[in-house]
């Protein structure tokens, strides 16, 4: 029983350990998208559309990216929950299954179909998640066409004041 509790806990560190670089590289990410925002209003005032476009372009990648970022760490905070019910239920005697992320290395076959049936569902989970995505990249997309049109409309108020 301790050995169980031993695997599920260093599960468990792995698992807290992975949502922390996530978050590392979440904020990173999120800084490097105020940078090319800033970059994107430069190239609107000086003119430079094709280069604008470039920018925006950049501009919509790392969105996305950080939406990836958001997705994995929420998925770490599920999966940490998990573990650590099953540390509370391991404690506590109560009877269960061994974890579905720690497959018992003696059975063979069935554990190498219980991975499988785990990457299914992962790609089906991914399959799922990628129309969050695309709706969350919509909705972004839609933002920045409304915060591109408030700063048009600005630009050209400024235009009209100093004539």
């Amino acid at each position: 029983m301790s050995e169980e509790i031993e695997e599920v806990n260093n599960a468990l560190i792995e698992t807290v350990t992975a949502k922390k670089l996530i978050k590392e590289k979440l904020k990173k990410a999120k800084e490097e998208l105020a940078t090319w925002h800033k970059r994107a209003d430069a190239t609107k005032a000086a003119g430079q559309e094709d280069l604008a476009e470039e920018v925006a372009g950049k501009i919509r990648q790392l969105e996305l990216t950080i939406a990836e970022y958001e997705a994995d760490v929420m998925s770490q905070e599920d999966q940490e929950e998990s573990l650590k019910k099953t540390i509370f239920r391991l404690e506590n005697g109560v009877a269960m299954p061994p974890p579905p992320n720690l497959p018992d290395l003696e059975d063979g076959d069935e554990t190498i179909q219980r991975m499988e049936n785990k990457i299914f569902e992962a790609e089906a989970f991914n399959e799922l998640s990628d129309k969050s995505r695309e709706e969350r990249k919509v909705e972004n997309d839609m933002k920045s066409l409304s915060l591109d049109d408030e700063l048009e409309k600005l630009k050209q108020s400024m235009k009209k004041k100093d004539q």
